[in-house]
């Protein structure tokens, strides 16, 4: 199942899907004590609470989605991945900062949703530019496979060649099949 289509069903948890459905609730309140505690809950669930975070980067209010981009930084599960490379296409500033941030944290788990995004359309001048600070980030912490995909992203026209980097950065990290290493 993609991470983008995850339905309460596939949540699995000693809370409720009541309880997950109060505390997301929550993260879009107007006091920031009770978003606050609302996101320490969500965390204390820890990957258990990563569905129900997914859905809630998708909600129409902009609290829910920085306190869930938060909450997924957090609890650090792959699975949130897709969710946060799409939030790097976000309206508000603040949840593409952290949906960056949360990517970086995530390293090499964070890279194949992002790579695959840049190659399959480079999509709004938002994502490049989150893209361009979570992979010059990896690359400065030794992913030396994203320092062309980072130069494409700073040329004049990234459009010609940010997917050509982005696919060959992916193909870099795949493991190979014959050694079980990855190809760099």
């Amino acid at each position: 199942m993609s991470e983008n289509n995850v339905t309460k069903s596939d949540w699995h948890s000693d809370a409720s899907a009541e309880d997950f459905d109060l505390l997301i609730e929550a993260l879009g309140a107007n006091q920031g004590q009770v978003r606050e505690q609302a996101r320490v809950e969500l965390i204390n669930q820890g990957y258990q609470a990563t569905p129900p975070l997914i859905e809630a980067m998708h909600d129409p209010n902009e609290h829910r989605r920085w306190e869930a981009a938060k909450a997924l930084g957090a609890i650090g599960d792959q699975r949130a991945a897709a969710a946060l490379v799409q939030a790097l296409d976000d309206d508000n500033p603040g949840i593409r900062w952290v949906a960056g941030n949360d990517l970086i944290a995530l390293g090499r788990d964070g890279l194949t949703p992002l790579l695959q995004a840049l190659i399959e359309g480079m999509g709004s001048i938002w994502l490049r530019e989150g893209a361009h600070h979570v992979l010059q980030s990896l690359a400065r912490e030794g992913y030396n496979e994203l320092a062309p995909v980072v130069d494409a992203l700073e040329n004049i026209v990234p459009t010609i060649e940010v997917p050509v980097a982005a696919y060959h950065a992916l193909e870099a990290m795949r493991p190979d099949p014959r050694s079980g290493r990855n190809n760099v």
